[in-house]
């Protein structure tokens, strides 16, 4: 139905905590998904190893209803790494685009992104996701009437972070940092018009440094 191309670069670190997944979910429906673990690998290699069963049941479960299954696969994954590694703090960000014949669904949380190019007015890129970052006003209000705070960024490394630790408002694990770190994602459905062509998804080690024109 579409191709995936892949491309992943460890950079400098001395560690890599990014995973990705993708194929079939279904007649005529595919998955293309990122994620990117923080304070270790073990949530975003979960994420990657389950993903695709989980969204191919939840799925069959919800009559091909795209934005339930993916609120029911993300959500279940998080509870069996948490059922597997109760006393993990790792967690990951998660960002996850599902290909039917007519509709492009997409999941997110954390800064983890999608965008969409289309020819539609000589060449024109649509965002499919909103980063999930403390300094976003919504969110610093989510948090703040949970009773949690943000570190302004002269305080820390020059970046926002909720509790003076997680530089993202949304993620997946990070158990210990509940309810002020939320698992809920965020959801779009874009209905495929003749002139759209690909979707980028990519972590943030593209989106700080490139803007979405530029990628």
């Amino acid at each position: 139905m579409f191709t995936v191309s892949k491309c992943q670069c460890q950079g400098s670190r001395e560690y890599q905590e990014d995973t990705h997944v993708s194929g079939s979910v279904g007649p005529k429906m595919q998955t293309a998904a990122v994620f990117d673990g923080h304070g270790g690998v073990e949530l975003a290699k979960v994420c990657a190893t389950h993903f695709l069963s989980y969204l191919s049941a939840s799925l069959q479960r919800h009559n091909n209803d795209g934005v339930r299954a993916l609120r029911d696969s993300l959500s279940g994954i998080d509870q069996h790494a948490k059922a597997q590694m109760p006393t993990t703090t790792a967690g990951t960000t998660a960002c996850a685009v599902l290909v039917s014949p007519t509709t492009i669904y997409s999941a997110n949380v954390g800064d983890s992104g999608a965008i969409l190019f289309s020819l539609v007015d000589n060449g024109k890129v649509f965002k499919l996701t909103e980063a999930h970052k403390p300094e976003v006003p919504s969110e610093t209000d989510r948090i703040l009437r949970g009773g949690g705070f943000v570190t302004p960024p002269h305080h820390t490394d020059g970046v926002h972070r909720v509790m003076g630790r997680l530089s993202v408002s949304r993620a997946l694990g990070d158990y210990d940092m509940r309810p002020w770190v939320s698992d809920v994602p965020e959801f779009t459905q874009h209905m495929i018009g003749p002139h759209d062509q690909f979707v980028v998804l990519a972590t943030d080690g593209v989106w700080d440094v490139m803007s979405a024109n530029e990628v």
